[in-house]
């Protein structure tokens, strides 16, 4: 009877390592599977078996354009940056009455800047006879030729905006 004892012992020990070694089958054939699915969509699907150095050169090829494409745009940016700061991007224009015998701000004076403060001022005078327009060049807010008090308010008022 000791002889059966052991023996039960011993296929109950042997069943209980089956089912671990079973359920331990399980855990890594689900580990598998999950891996295989990441390796999967790693490497890409449809045919194409590649290996992960051709991918990493692929993606090398890739970066390489992507650097070669960001140094002729900021080349590009750079270019219109200093292009742009040349532009006229300061404009004020202020209407006026020079002569008290007339009705209405006929008269108005406009201001035509770049980044840099330079550009021209036109002052248009109409009277009842005539009209004159007179455009004075200004560098960095200032002019070479005398500059009426509604003049300098209107390049004022540019270099605020």
């Amino acid at each position: 009877m000791l002889d059966t004892v052991n023996e039960m012992t011993i296929v109950l020990i042997l069943a209980v390592c089956v089912a671990i070694l079973f359920i331990l089958l399980l855990i890594q054939m689900i580990s598998s599977w999950r891996f295989k699915r990441k390796v999967t969509a790693f490497l890409g699907v449809g045919g194409k078996n590649r290996t992960i150095e051709e991918m990493l050169l692929e993606y090398l090829n890739i970066v390489k354009g992507i650097g070669a494409d960001y140094s002729a745009i900021t080349g590009k940016i750079e270019n219109l940056d200093s292009r742009l700061s040349k532009c006229l991007s300061k404009v004020a224009i202020i209407r006026y009455n020079p002569f008290k015998e007339m009705g209405g701000d006929l008269c108005f004076v406009l201001a035509l800047l770049d980044e840099h403060s330079n550009g021209v001022v036109l002052n248009t005078i109409h009277s009842r006879e005539s009209s004159y327009t007179y455009a004075k060049p200004v560098n960095n807010k200032l002019s070479s030729y005398n500059l009426s008090e509604e003049e300098k308010q209107v390049i004022e008022m540019a270099i605020r905006k």
